[in-house]
């Protein structure tokens, strides 16, 4: 997929809605597949860079991780990707979906709690 990674990275980056819906409909898809090669290392990392808030409301509907998984640094999420953006939408979306990050950060108050 060459700049991408995955066919699904790259619909969520530049193709039509409709790609992703179709891509999401294969029951074998990971939605929160990290990719080694492309620029974004995850479809929703890509919604966020791209400021697509519908893609990113469908990949976080089909369960996508907003934080990073086991092989993604942790400075790179979806979350940072939107700020980094100024999606006020995009940042609301994840925000509302985090998880009590107190757990996953060891105590750390910068996250949200509750």
């Amino acid at each position: 997929m060459g700049d991408y990674g995955t066919a699904l990275i790259a619909a969520c980056a530049t193709g039509p809605v409709k790609v992703v819906e179709v891509i999401l409909s294969d029951s074998d898809v990971d939605v929160s597949a990290v990719s080694s090669t492309g620029q974004y290392r995850t479809a929703l990392i890509a919604a966020c860079a791209k400021d697509r808030v519908d893609v990113a409301k469908q990949l976080l509907k089909a369960g996508a991780r907003i934080l990073p998984g086991p092989r993604q640094p942790r400075e790179t999420n979806a979350l940072h990707r939107a700020v980094k953006t100024s999606s006020v939408a995009l940042v609301r979306q994840l925000w509302k979906r985090l998880p009590d990050l107190n757990q996953y950060q060891g105590g750390n108050k910068c996250y949200r709690s509750g």
